[in-house]
């Protein structure tokens, strides 16, 4: 008897862990767009703002200082975080590349080329005087930690409780700068003024990024169900024997 030999076509199978990965990429991705697409929407050009330009004209927005500037600067901050967290696994040339990219995007939130001279030029008054000090010692932290994940390789996505608090803390971040625009909205319309308030909308921008939040939050929940439903096995299996 002769035996054929059967070929079996593998299906590549993903782990959670590398979907949490794939989905963190992907929220990263929508919250790097999004930052840079329009916030506030409207139908003259001049008149329309991103995330990068309400986290600076909002100090000069009459009513609008009740919500810090900075907060609008969170969701490129956590894109590079995630991009920096993904790193696990890759290969040290392909991590470097990754950690450059991480760093180029939490480099947006450093202050204007007109207010970092000012700093090199004049460091300690300009820490006195300026509003961009809390901007710019942020900044340089998200630096620092991107560097840190990058150095330090670890399974950030793997199932459990560090992943569970990660994706949660993130979530709530980002969530800030959303409600937070929703807030300020009535007081760029009163700066545009009667004749142009009303073709005034929520963009592009932050509907990226309100998708990229809800991902994150449904990483969170899953990741809570996850853990449960792996602390139940255990306790079944031992009654079965």
């Amino acid at each position: 008897m002769h035996r054929k030999n059967k070929k079996t076509n593998a299906t590549p199978h993903i782990t959670i862990e590398q979907g949490w990965r794939i989905l963190a990429t992907a929220c990263a991705i929508l919250l790097l767009v999004g930052h840079s697409l329009p916030w506030a929407a409207h139908t003259t050009a001049a008149l329309t703002l991103s995330a990068n330009d309400l986290a600076f004209f909002t100090n000069f927005t009459p009513g609008a200082g009740i919500f810090l500037n900075e907060w609008f600067y969170v969701p490129v901050w956590v894109a590079a975080v995630l991009l920096a967290a993904v790193g696990h696994g890759l290969s040290r040339p392909n991590r470097t590349l990754l950690a450059v990219f991480a760093w180029g995007v939490a480099s947006l939130g450093l202050p204007r080329y007109e207010q970092l001279i000012k700093f090199i030029r004049t460091p300690l008054p300009a820490l006195r005087e300026s509003d961009f000090v809390l901007q710019l010692v942020l900044t340089l932290g998200v630096m620092a930690l991107v560097l840190w994940l990058v150095l330090k390789p670890s399974q950030y996505f793997k199932p459990g409780m560090r992943s569970m608090a990660g994706f949660a803390l993130v979530a709530v971040l980002c969530l800030v700068p959303l409600v937070g625009y929703i807030a300020i909205q009535p007081f760029i319309a009163d700066l545009y003024g009667d004749s142009y308030r009303s073709a005034l909308s929520i963009g592009y921008g932050w509907r990226m990024t309100f998708v990229a939040d809800l991902l994150l939050w449904a990483m969170t929940f899953a990741t809570i169900l996850n853990a449960r439903s792996a602390h139940r096995t255990p306790t079944n299996q031992h009654q079965a024997h």
